[in-house]
Order: structure tokens, then sequence, then C-alpha cells
């Protein structure tokens, strides 16, 4: 191919870099939408804690209503956080994707002009991206832990309701949390390895071996 061809075309490359602001402003909002949500869920979490505390010290029910009203409260707070979590793991798989658009388009400037490469700090191939290959989100991680703490606070209630030693109580609790926990990332997990085969088998159109000149 001689220099003349590998010159992009002016409104081509319009084109993509005007399609790469545009991918870019998606991928910061939904990095700021993550967070935003994050914010409401742990805000939320403590709103409705600080609520049950307050129902306890201020008003006159009685210990049964009350732990009643915390059991209620933290079914609540459950299915709040797993429809988060859930979200939290679509969340990195549409980012995974923005990721590689955006490499997509810095592919077709490299192809153009190799010497750029070197300069480039992101990838450049559209194979999946680390949200799905290592399941780190810190985002789906912390309302995993909250998620968690939920589960285990409300056995605790569940176990003094029927008056079940304390020991027994704290024990249960605490493996609830650790239980709940792995089945959450195991879940995310399993999420993530399914659209990271969906994208080996159907998306990848510049390999990781063929990104460099």
């Amino acid at each position: 191919m001689n220099d003349e061809n590998k010159k992009p075309d002016p409104l081509s490359a319009q084109f993509l870099i005007a399609e790469f602001q545009e991918t870019n402003q998606e991928y910061r909002r939904r990095k700021e939408e993550g967070l935003s949500r994050l914010n409401f869920f742990i805000a939320l979490t403590t709103t409705v804690w600080g609520g049950v505390i307050a129902l306890n010290e201020f008003s006159s029910i009685d210990i049964l209503t009350w732990q009643a009203i915390s059991i209620g409260a933290l079914i609540f707070l459950l299915a709040v956080g797993w429809e988060f979590h859930h979200y939290s793991i679509k969340r990195g798989i549409s980012t995974d994707e923005i990721v590689r658009a955006m490499a997509r388009i810095r592919r077709y400037f490299v192809d153009h002009d190799p010497s750029i490469l070197p300069y480039l700090t992101w990838k450049t191939d559209d194979e999946p991206t680390i949200l799905l290959l290592a399941n780190r989100s810190k985002i789906r991680r912390t309302t995993a832990m909250i998620e968690s703490l939920n589960a285990g606070i409300l056995l605790w209630f569940i176990l003094n309701l029927i008056q079940a030693n304390w020991l027994v109580r704290i024990i249960v609790a605490i493996l609830g949390y650790f239980v709940v926990f792995q089945v959450l990332k195991a879940f995310a997990q399993h999420e993530y390895e399914k659209a990271n085969l969906e994208v080996e088998e159907k998306s990848i159109l510049f390999p990781y071996k063929a990104s460099s000149p």
C-alpha cells in the first residue's frame, strides 16, 4: 500500500472524530451515572437505617413491632440493592462496548498513519476489555458489600425473632454476609463471561495481534 492510499479521506476522518467525541461523552456520562446511583443507594440505605434507629429510640412501639418494621426495611433495601447491582453489571458491559467502539476509531487512524501508534495511551483493538475480563468494578463491589451487609443484618433480625442464641445469630449473620457477597460476585462473573463470549464470537473486527503495524 503506497502513502497516497494510506491517507484517510477527510470527510471520513471528520465523521469519525465527531463519532469519537460523542462516544467519549457517552463514556463519561455512564461513569457519572454509575457514581450518582451508587451515592443514591448509599444515601437511601443510610436514611432508612437512620429512620429505623430513630423509631426505636424515640417512639413507644414494642420491640416486636420494631423488629418487624426493621425486617421490612431490610427487604426493601435488598430489593433496591439487587436492582442496582444488576444495573452495575449491565453498565460494565455497555461501557466495554463504548471503549471498544473508541478503539476502532483509533484503529482507523493507526491503519492510515502507523507512526502515531507509539503516542496512543488507549487500546487500538476491539477485543474485550478489563471490564469484562477482571470483574473489578469498584461500583459493583461496593454495592455488593452493602447488599451483603443488609442480608447479614436481616438474618440477625430473623433469628432474633425466633430467639436464637446470640452466638448463633452472630455466626449466621457473618456467614450470610460472605455467602451473599460471593453469590453476587459469581452472578456478575457469569454475566461478564457470557458477554465476553458473545463479543469473541460476533464482534471482534480488529484483534490485538493485528493492532501493531
